[in-house]
């Protein structure tokens, strides 16, 4: 029996085109383009740490109604609203009712990518 070609078999797969690392910043007013490191996730909300962000410690959390930026107050809380952009009261309140509780795990979280608070 003869030996096939690898190619014979083979399909041609279409190529799939990695994400874009780029990110809209309502806050900030431009696009940013590195990957997002989502921590942490409150409904469809996203919980963002960058890692090249500086200090105090504090999240971004992204949305398609808007963004807004909590202070962490690590080690112990409690979360702080910074800015908001996009977001109604009700829905802020809610956001931070939820970080209240992830605290501890969010202040780990940007140990581990900053070092300090």
């Amino acid at each position: 029996m003869a030996a096939r070609s690898k190619r014979s078999g083979d399909r041609a797969r279409p190529r799939k085109e990695p994400r874009s690392p780029c990110n809209y910043s309502l806050a900030l007013g431009f696009l940013i383009c590195w990957p997002m490191p989502v921590v942490y996730r409150i409904g469809g909300l996203r919980v963002v740490i960058w890692p090249n962000d500086h200090r105090p410690a504090h999240v971004h959390v992204k949305g398609a109604e808007g963004e807004a930026v909590f202070n962490l107050n690590c080690p112990g809380g409690p979360p702080e609203l910074r800015e908001s952009y996009g977001f109604k009261v009700p829905d802020v309140n809610r956001i931070e009712e939820a970080l209240v509780e992830l605290v501890p795990t969010l202040c780990a979280e940007w140990r581990t990518i900053h070092g300090d608070y």
